[in-house]
């Protein structure tokens, strides 16, 4: 499985958390929960065990999306109809809190959370979704487009700017969630891919029409002041999609690179040449890297299974760090990752399926 966005609609997931004494993998029991781990910079073999995230009474299954620096986790609860509904786990084995829904909606999901807000999508009478945020303070509260028109709801920076994809040709746009002017970005005339907006509303992603070389999908930051920045490449000439999926504060960008034949998770720091972090995985295993924190700890998926890269230890296989308590598991892909190295993934249980 090589990702080519940021996932946000799971079937599985799960979560590292570092304890006391070691570093734990959390899984759960059943085969309709989500699930979770965290790491460390060099954790020893085999200090992993499981823990899960239960769906909410009478549901079937769970799916965690995102986690912020204290722990909170997003994500959906889904009953056996597939009937959705957003939700937050205060931390990791606390239940699940519902999050609501849109005034006349039916379903909700999840999409991130920072500090305790979250934001997410809902259904409306009107036949096209909606975005929300969420706090325990506030509750449900809407924003975004008034207007029925078709949007998804990307990402949520520490700012309190959401970054949603617009109309029938999901343009993106930066919406404060607090009411305040949203602006859109520059993409030529052209949809283009977006997957993170930083806390200083720096947004990584890609396009095929930026006009410094149009026809291949290229990886970019559009900067706040409406200037972007073209990334540079793997390999030059290649008629495969590059794509930035997430930026730190330090100015550290991850995502892919498209080589022939694979596609490779990449990491940009702004001063050297891209770094081909997924090489060390094998020249034939495909990768790419979807978050990164601000102690440049980056995880992602690759067709070998979740990896995690740190500058000392390179690019490893999750799996391959949790000794054997995680040899029931097929863990896909690993999502985001928080400043305490707690990282939400995507894996099918023991017996279960996608």
């Amino acid at each position: 499985m090589v990702p080519y966005v940021r996932i946000r609609w799971l079937p599985r997931n799960w979560l590292w958390r570092p304890g006391s004494s070691g570093y734990l993998l959390h899984m759960t029991r059943a085969a309709t929960t989500a699930l979770m781990f965290a790491i460390a910079a060099t954790p020893a073999l085999g200090q992993y065990t499981l823990i899960g995230l239960e769906p909410l009474p009478d549901d079937a299954r769970s799916f965690a999306v995102g986690i912020d620096d204290q722990g909170r986790i997003v994500g959906t609860s889904r009953n056996a109809d597939g009937r959705r509904m957003a939700v937050v786990w205060p931390a990791a084995g606390e239940p699940p809190i519902a999050l609501g829904l849109l005034n006349g909606g039916i379903e909700s999901e999840g999409v991130a959370i920072v500090d305790g807000v979250a934001i997410g999508i809902g259904s409306r009478p009107c036949g096209q979704r909606g975005a929300f945020s969420w706090s325990s303070t506030t509750g449900l509260q809407a924003f975004g487009p008034t207007e029925c028109t078709p949007m998804e709801v990307v990402d949520l920076n520490a700012s309190g700017d959401a970054l949603l994809l617009v109309g029938i040709r999901r343009l993106p746009a930066v919406w404060p969630i607090d009411g305040g002017d949203p602006s859109s970005l520059e993409t030529w005339g052209e949809p283009a891919s977006v997957f993170e907006i930083d806390p200083d509303g720096r947004v990584c992603g890609s396009s095929a029409f930026h006009p410094d070389d149009p026809g291949v999908a290229r990886a970019i930051q559009w900067n706040v002041d409406g200037s972007t920045r073209l990334l540079d490449r793997l390999e030059v000439g290649s008629d495969r999609a590059d794509v930035a999926n997430a930026r730190n504060g330090r100015g550290l960008i991850v995502g892919q690179s498209g080589l022939a034949g694979v596609t490779r998770a990449t990491v940009w720091d702004g001063v050297a040449a891209p770094i081909d972090a997924g090489a060390a995985l094998g020249m034939d295993v495909s990768s790419a890297f979807n978050s990164v924190n601000e102690s440049s700890q980056a995880v992602g998926g690759s067709s070998l299974g979740p990896i995690v890269w740190d500058a000392d230890n390179g690019a490893r296989v999750l799996s391959q760090l949790a000794g054997g308590s995680a040899d029931s598991w097929e863990l896909l892909s690993a999502l985001e990752i928080n400043e305490s190295g707690v990282v939400v993934g995507e894996g099918i249980e023991p017996g279960g399926d996608l």
